[in-house]
């Protein structure tokens, strides 16, 4: 997604953009052109949840050409952070 477009879905100015996403001026105004991969993501998650059909996300996501990694649960077991047994303190 170039840098353009995101404004413009965004509302059109840098401070629009910067206001709708919650972030500063100079975030937006420093932003690539075209978008990285995070930045593209998190204009179209927003977009997602304020005002697009899935008509119209499916045309961004497809124009923007980054498809999201496909989630792969893990087991319980691999995740789970191994903690020692703490021992009781003697008084």
């Amino acid at each position: 997604m170039d840098k353009k477009t995101a404004i413009d879905l965004l509302g059109g100015t840098i401070p629009a953009a910067a206001n709708s996403l919650g972030t500063s001026y100079q975030a937006v105004k420093k932003w690539p052109d075209p978008l990285s991969p995070r930045i593209a993501d998190r204009v179209i998650a927003h977009l997602a949840r304020t005002k697009l059909t899935q008509k119209a996300m499916d045309k961004l996501t497809k124009q923007s050409g980054d498809s999201p990694a496909p989630v792969t649960p893990r087991p319980l077991a691999e995740t789970a952070v191994a903690r020692p047994a703490v021992a009781a303190r003697a008084a």
